[in-house]
């Protein structure tokens, strides 16, 4: 009830791994390591009740929880991303990709970004190295294999719907921002993100699903719808004042 006992770093009692600074020794916590609770300030728990809230999407479940046990399911609503500052071209046929497909959470995740991969990474890519293996061959010879065989179980458009990314000019990011880098792996930036970034961005996250990225595990299930401004809206003022929809007690 009276919080963590560490050191209060900067007024806070969090804790910044990539700085080792604050929190428990500047670290993440290890197997046998005790942190100590602080005392409740008493005056304010005479007059503070426990409440909950009525409205705990983790408790009741929403859309973009719709799993189960240790793998989840998200669904992330996004708006497109910017156009690339240098040229003013907007890159369309990534987002097309993003949300035509699965994707599942890496173990590079944390309060900066979360990075996911395409949940057929590893097939589409041993698929479109056949594919360049056979492109050169001319039609007609035994060593010809069309694109739909070359390809396996994956169609052409399977393969030509690979996200492929790349680097730009530097602009600004918020949380939420979708990074493409080179090696075609989603990064959805967070609350520590940097304040710039140099990679495309085929789509944000909105805000009123921002809290459903930092729930994530390695091994979910992440999927993208695109919605509207006006609909990012309306979903955010919602999410605000169902938080204020609170109960006294604690949750059942």
């Amino acid at each position: 009830r009276g919080g963590v006992d560490v050191p209060a770093v900067l007024g806070s009692r969090a804790t910044d791994i990539r700085a080792s600074m604050g929190g428990f020794q500047g670290r993440s916590l290890q197997s046998g390591d005790v942190v100590g609770v602080l005392e409740p300030d008493t005056a304010a728990a005479a007059v503070l009740e426990p409440r909950f809230s009525v409205h705990d999407p983790l408790r009741k479940g929403r859309p973009g929880n719709m799993g189960e046990g240790s793998d989840k399911s998200w669904r992330l609503r996004v708006l497109p991303g910017p156009a690339d500052p240098q040229t003013d071209a907007t890159h369309s046929k990534e987002l097309r990709a993003l949300v035509g497909a699965s994707f599942r959470v890496m173990t590079r995740a944390d309060r900066m970004a979360v990075c996911i991969e395409p949940d057929n990474n590893k097939i589409s890519k041993a698929a479109t190295e056949e594919m360049r293996a056979c492109q050169d061959v001319p039609y007609g010879l035994s060593e010809y294999r069309p694109p739909e065989l070359a390809s396996g179980t994956w169609s052409t458009a399977h393969l030509y719907n690979l996200l492929v990314g790349g680097q730009q000019m530097s602009e600004g990011c918020v949380s939420g921002t979708i990074q493409l880098p080179p090696d075609g792996n989603p990064v959805i930036l967070l609350a520590e993100h940097q304040t710039t970034g140099g990679y495309k961005v085929p789509a944000v996250v909105i805000q009123a699903d921002l809290w459903q990225v930092g729930q994530m595990r390695p091994g979910d299930v992440v999927r993208f719808e695109c919605t509207t401004s006006e609909m990012a809206v309306t979903a955010l003022r919602q999410l605000r004042a169902e938080a204020q929809e609170t109960k006294v007690g604690l949750p059942g």
